[in-house]
């Protein structure tokens, strides 16, 4: 239709309406993928237990609102081999033995979370998660199943760490704390 036009009112009118139709369906499509990440962050609290209390994972953040799941999938432990399931969450990222379905380690705060990249120096898919003091200085070395998807990750995680500790501040000017729901 625009193509065809060559009234410049008709072809400003049809330019806007094509605008406002994009934008209703990348914000349909956002509040559907938002839904099916709530969905599945409850699928996955049905079976974390920490202690005797169930880790509700669909439980809101302390400050920067509802929980959402960014990232889901398989990674390993670099040395042993051990296929852990992680989910990387706007303020937590959780790591699961993938067989089990319990935890492997308490959920990580994203704002606790730096990435190095790989002492080798060469393209390898290795994500060395380096955490903060609070949680004594730890690294855990993740291996993705290529390259590209190490990428990914570790872009995903950066940018949630980001944004959460920009939320933080914003909401009380510390950087610091994250809460994780229980029941």
């Amino acid at each position: 239709m625009l193509s065809f036009s060559s009234d410049i009112a008709e072809r400003q009118a049809i330019t806007s309406a094509l605008h406002t139709a994009e934008k209703i369906a990348d914000e349909v499509n956002e509040a559907i993928r938002d839904q099916e990440g709530r969905e599945r962050l409850h699928e996955i609290s049905q079976e974390l237990w920490i202690g005797q209390g169930r880790l509700d994972l669909t439980a809101p953040t302390r400050h920067l609102g509802a929980r959402k799941l960014l990232k889901e999938g398989v990674l390993s432990k670099a040395k042993s081999g051990r296929r852990l399931r992680a989910v990387l969450c706007s303020d937590i990222l959780v790591l699961m033995d993938e067989g089990e379905k319990g935890l492997y380690r308490v959920p990580i705060s994203v704002t606790e979370i730096k990435i190095r990249p790989a002492k080798t120096g060469r393209d390898d898919p290795l994500i060395r998660v380096h955490l903060s003091y609070p949680r004594g200085g730890d690294v855990i070395v993740l291996r993705a199943a290529n390259v590209r998807e190490a990428k990914a990750w570790t872009e995903a995680i950066v940018e949630a760490g980001s944004k959460a500790r920009e939320g933080i501040k914003s909401v009380d000017g510390s950087g610091v704390g994250v809460a994780i729901g229980m029941h």
